[in-house]
């Protein structure tokens, strides 16, 4: 019986205690031909029933003598159960930026936009 009041205690407490805010982040390195030519990171947080993730990347590769360097960021948002929200990627090609963004409504619809 004792047990029991407790356990029925600590849910009791679980459920009305606020929602905590969990993020997780990893790097990696980009190689090419055995050389590090950028890297790269990935957060995921959660918080208030969604799922934010951002992931950034860059890399520098020779043109000739020309280094150009291209970056890419990429967030997406979803429930906690798996549904997706929203979502952002752009990439930068030193000479052009590309952004698309866009949402994904209750049927499942896209709505996106591109800007060069």
């Amino acid at each position: 019986m004792r047990l029991r009041l407790l356990l029925t205690g600590l849910l009791a407490a679980v459920a009305i205690a606020p929602e905590r805010t969990w993020a997780k982040t990893d790097y990696a390195v980009v190689m090419m031909a055995g050389k590090k030519i950028g890297y790269a990171k990935t957060t995921r947080t959660v918080k208030d029933g969604k799922v934010t993730t951002f992931m950034f990347q860059q890399m520098t590769m020779g043109r000739g003598s020309t280094p150009v360097t291209v970056r890419q960021t990429e967030t997406t948002v979803e429930t906690v159960e798996g549904k997706p929200i929203s979502f952002k990627a752009l990439q930068d090609m030193s000479i052009m930026i590309q952004i698309i963004e866009g949402t994904v409504d209750a049927n499942g619809k896209i709505h996106a936009t591109l800007s060069v």
